[in-house]
C-alpha cells in the first residue's frame, strides 16, 4: 500500500522516449546463435580435432543446433505468459501502479512480439486515465494510432479515448476531431457505441451544452451499460448536466440529477470518478445538497 501511496506515473515527454526507444521489430534474436555456435565447434574440431571426435561432436552439435533455439523460445515464452498473466490480474484487479510498473518493463521485453507489446500498451492507456494522468494516457494513444491501420477494429475505440484524454487536457479542438472519427464506426459494436456515448457526454459538458448532454442521455442506460463500472462516469456527467440545466430554470431537475448520481455512486465512489473524468472533480459539496441525495452521499464526497 505504501509502493502504490508513493506511486507517480511516468510524465508524458519520458514516456514518448521510452516508446520511441522500444518500437516494435520482428526477428528472433537467437535465430543464429546456434548455428554460430555450432559451427565454431566444428571449426575448432577441424582445426584441433581427431576423426573420432568427428565422429562424436559432430552428430552432437548438429543436435544442438536444432533444439536449442527451440529449448530457448519455450522458456521466454513461459516467462513470458507468467509477466502478461500478472500484468492482466493487477489491471483487473486495480493494482494500478503495480500494473503500470510491470508495464513498463514490459514494452522492453516484448519488441519482437508487436501484438503482446501493443496490448500491453494500450491497457497501459487505459490504466492511465483510471489514475487520472491524461496527459501520459494521450501519449499511449498517439503513439498506437500512429501505427495501427486506419480501418483497424481497435482504432475506433484508441481514437475515443485519446477524445477523452485530451478533454481532460481542456484540448477540445483536437478531441472535437477524434470524437468525429469515432462516429464513423457507430454501430460496429456495443463497446464503442458505449465509448462514443461517454465521449459525447464528456464533451457537451465540458463545453457548456448541458441539454446537448441531457439529450444523448436519452439513452444513456443502454449505451453505457457494456463499460461496467466505468458507465458510472457517464452517469455523473448526466448528474452534472441536469444540475446545471436545472439551475437555469426555476424549479431545476434535482430529481434527475440525483438519480443519475445515485446510479454512478452505485458503481464507483466519487473519488475514483473524478480521477477518471475530470469535470466530475470540481462538484463541491453544494452540488450535492442542490440536487437533495442521500445524506452518506454528500458525505462520500
Amino acid at each position: 500500500m505504501a509502493r502504490e501511496a508513493q506511486f507517480r506515473p511516468p510524465p508524458p515527454e519520458r514516456l514518448k522516449t521510452h516508446l520511441a526507444e522500444h518500437e516494435p521489430r520482428g526477428g528472433d534474436p537467437w535465430g543464429l546463435v546456434p548455428w554460430i555456435v555450432g559451427l565454431g565447434v566444428l571449426v575448432i574440431l577441424w582445426r584441433f580435432g581427431s576423426p573420432a571426435a568427428w565422429l562424436w561432436v559432430a552428430p552432437l552439435a548438429l543436435l544442438a543446433v536444432v533444439l536449442l533455439p527451440a529449448v530457448i523460445r519455450g522458456a521466454q515464452q513461459r516467462t513470458r505468459q507468467a509477466r502478461l498473466k500478472a500484468f492482466s490480474e493487477w489491471a483487473l484487479r486495480e493494482h494500478d501502479a503495480a500494473a503500470l510498473r510491470l508495464g513498463w518493463h514490459l514494452i522492453r521485453r516484448l519488441e519482437r512480439v508487436p501484438a503482446f507489446q501493443q496490448q500491453v500498451i494500450a491497457t497501459m492507456g487505459v490504466l492511465l486515465q483510471r489514475i487520472g494522468a491524461a496527459e501520459s494516457a494521450a501519449v499511449v494513444w498517439d503513439w498506437l494510432i500512429a501505427r495501427a491501420p486506419e480501418d483497424a477494429p481497435q482504432t475506433a475505440g484508441w481514437h475515443l479515448r485519446r477524445a477523452m484524454a485530451r478533454l481532460a487536457c481542456d484540448e477540445l479542438a483536437d478531441a472535437d476531431q477524434d470524437v468525429r472519427r469515432g462516429r464513423r464506426n457507430i454501430g460496429q459494436s456495443a463497446e464503442l457505441d458505449a465509448l462514443l456515448c461517454w465521449a459525447e457526454l464528456w464533451q457537451h459538458v465540458a463545453t457548456n451544452h448541458d441539454a446537448e448532454a441531457l439529450r444523448v442521455g436519452a439513452r444513456a442506460l443502454d449505451r453505457l451499460r457494456p463499460l461496467g463500472v466505468e458507465a458510472a462516469c457517464g452517469y455523473g456527467l448526466l448528474a452534472l448536466a441536469a444540475h446545471r440545466a436545472g439551475e437555469a430554470v426555476p424549479g431545476g431537475d434535482a430529481e434527475g440529477a440525483a438519480e443519475w448520481w445515485r446510479r454512478a455512486t452505485l458503481l464507483m465512489p466519487p473519488a475514483a470518478m473524478a480521477r477518471r473524468c475530470r469535470p466530475l472533480a470540481d462538484l463541491p459539496r453544494g452540488f450535492a445538497r442542490g440536487v437533495s441525495w442521500p445524506e452518506e452521499m454528500g458525505a462520500a464526497q
